[in-house]
């Protein structure tokens, strides 16, 4: 089974894209299927939000600089409140609007939500001024705190804020969504990431489901490795990020790793495929 790749829009990539179902293909010595997973290190893509982050550094006191424009974000974690963040919006030229935020934890991957509807107090920069706004957020603290995408309402006029590297941390937790279902079993969730002339090369997501489930193999662990990369070819990005994995075969356990292959469009990282995989 292979995840094609529709040639006119993503065959200049330079990149031999041959499916997640060639790690079961490059790997049948060790009678590794891809749909066999029963068991991953990290929980379902799906969980639930939790409440009170840890109060990391970068929630401690994080500044964070919007890629087009001078404005500025900055949280702050609440003395004893680790469900709650002071925030500074700077918008330059006008002033600041502040007000407190919800924080909480999503995931496995260092993603923290932010969210929010309040009466924010508004500080214009000229000092002469001062009231309250309506303001409405909702976005994600992305990596560890190194990078937030955010959208943000003032009295019902929208903006979106994001740093220069939100768009490779929302790669990021789109590979590891990838890897943790994979493992987890959870085809809805990864056939739903898949880009769509990849969907269509099997038509559906049961379809998609019946071709990769198998017991002849069992993986035990995966994880990502190394930092991802970017690049860009005919008005699309793509992220490549690394995956080691182990599989506990009929006669032991083999290590693996591999490349999962995802592009940026409408918005959204989507899944292309991955490399054959190479024993470690």
């Amino acid at each position: 089974m292979n995840l094609m790749i529709h040639p006119k829009r993503y065959g200049r990539i330079g990149i031999a894209v041959v499916g997640v179902a060639a790690i079961a293909v490059a790997a049948a010595t060790a009678s590794l299927i891809v749909g066999a997973c029963t068991s991953s290190p990290s929980p379902t893509p799906t969980v639930a939000p939790s409440a009170s982050p840890s109060p990391t550094s970068w929630a401690m006191a994080s500044v964070f600089r919007d890629k087009s424009s001078n404005d500025s974000f900055s949280v702050q974690l609440q003395r004893g409140r680790p469900d709650t963040g002071e925030f500074d919006y700077l918008v330059a030229g006008e002033g600041d609007y502040l007000g407190t935020a919800t924080l909480s934890n999503h995931g496995p991957w260092g993603v923290v939500l932010v969210s929010g509807s309040m009466s924010a107090l508004f500080e214009a920069s000229t000092g002469g001024s001062s009231g309250h706004a309506s303001m409405r957020l909702d976005g994600q603290v992305l990596d560890e705190g190194s990078a937030l995408v955010l959208d943000i309402w003032l009295d019902g006029v929208h903006t979106h804020f994001a740093t220069g590297n939100a768009e490779t941390a929302q790669g990021a937790v789109t590979a590891h969504q990838a890897v943790s279902a994979l493992g987890e079993q959870h085809w809805a969730t990864f056939y739903g990431i898949l880009a769509p002339e990849v969907q269509s090369s099997f038509g559906s997501e049961q379809a998609f489901a019946t071709a990769v489930r198998s017991q002849d193999g069992q993986i035990v662990s995966a994880s990502l490795t190394g930092s991802p990369t970017t690049s860009s070819a005919d008005g699309y990005t793509y992220l490549s990020q690394g995956v080691s994995f182990s599989v506990r075969t009929a006669t032991g356990r083999a290590n693996y790793t591999t490349t999962i292959y995802l592009v940026y469009e409408d918005g959204q990282w989507l899944v292309l495929g991955t490399d054959p995989p190479s024993p470690a």
